[in-house]
């Protein structure tokens, strides 16, 4: 299948894509998220990194800039 491309809400100046690479398994992180009412754009996705396989959950921050979550 084709992977749903993630972005910025508003691509400016200054906007940005950026990826964290958590400890925590990323279902854990996920549930967190959900605890705390933080919307989640889509469910767990497996992908390669620098590293290998890692997964990864993407959010936006309060600015709308791309929040990538990701655990090797």
């Amino acid at each position: 299948g084709k992977e749903k491309q993630h972005s910025a809400r508003n691509f400016n100046v200054g906007s940005a894509d950026i990826c964290f690479i958590t400890k925590k398994p990323i279902d854990q992180v996920k549930k967190e998220l959900e605890y705390n009412k933080v919307p989640i754009l889509s469910d767990i996705t497996v992908s390669t990194g620098a590293r290998g396989l890692l997964q990864s959950i993407y959010i936006h921050d309060p600015d709308g800039n791309l929040i990538q979550l990701s655990h090797y």
